[in-house]
């Protein structure tokens, strides 16, 4: 059976194309993507000689977009020192160094003082927190009163939540295989294309057993009960649905849980009172 998966899976797999970046991207290729999850809040917040905090930076390429929106200062926050390093030669690049500073951090226990920010700004990190509910009590501890905290993210049970982006585009792969189908798969396609990006979200436990690590696997339901256990007001909360091609899923979407697979991304903004 387990042989018959990986064939299935990775024979389905070749119907769908594979893109020649990846999710965990360079910081160029993050700066240029970056008008997506920053437009989403357009009209909805004003960066002009505001204090912003990134947090869940990565590599940087969007924390330098929002610099150039007229901020005041802005920090991200990262825990990996591999892609901070990235963060800040780039930000050298793009002459941005002097209004952008990048810190090594846990996102649940940050280290700012109360009150210290006017915005606080979260691409694509709220799927890899550990402690979502300690990340939003931080957020709201560092923002100034009527702060806003804006938040742009996938659920794992979406489109292609598994984060094998560049090997394994079949979506809803992580939904219909196993894990372990889904990464035996990734890797052999990564075999087979040496050029084909690769994000490591594939850990090794000291046992040799692989999972996909960094993925808290949240799902809409428990982002909702997140926030309502939060002291944030909700300002703005929209659910960016899939192509009119895939329509059909908006039926099945009204089911608890299934409602995440009609869903690409999630955007919300949450006001400090």
């Amino acid at each position: 059976m387990k042989i018959l998966n990986e064939y299935a899976c990775y024979n389905i797999n070749k119907f769908f194309k594979i893109p020649l970046t990846a999710y965990a991207v360079p910081s160029e290729e993050q700066y240029k993507g970056a008008d997506r999850p920053i437009s989403a809040f357009d009209g909805l917040v004003n960066y002009e000689n505001k204090e912003v905090l990134d947090i869940g930076c990565g590599t940087g390429g969007v924390t330098v977009k929002i610099s150039e929106q007229g901020v005041k200062r802005i920090i991200g926050i990262d825990h990996n020192e591999i892609s901070l390093e990235q963060a800040r030669q780039f930000a050298v690049t793009k002459n941005a160094d002097s209004k952008v500073e990048f810190i090594k951090g846990d996102v649940s226990r940050l280290e700012f003082a109360d009150n210290s920010f006017d915005v606080v700004f979260s691409c694509s990190g709220f799927e890899h927190f550990h402690d979502c509910v300690g990340a939003l009590n931080e957020a709201y501890r560092v923002l100034r009163n009527n702060g806003l905290f804006l938040i742009d993210f996938a659920t794992y049970p979406s489109f292609l939540g598994h984060h094998l982006f560049g090997t394994l585009n079949m979506p809803f792969a992580h939904l219909l295989f196993s894990e372990k189908t889904i990464i035996n798969v990734a890797k052999r396609v990564k075999e087979e294309r040496p050029d084909a990006p690769w994000c490591d979200w594939i850990i090794t436990r000291k046992n040799g057993d692989e999972f996909l690590g960094g993925l808290n696997k949240i799902t809409i339901d428990q982002f909702e009960m997140f926030i309502r256990q939060s002291q944030f007001e909700i300002s703005y909360l929209n659910y960016v649905p899939l192509k009119k091609s895939l329509h059909p899923l908006s039926l099945i979407s009204k089911i608890p849980y299934l409602k995440d697979l009609n869903i690409v991304y999630i955007h919300c903004v949450l006001k400090k009172i």
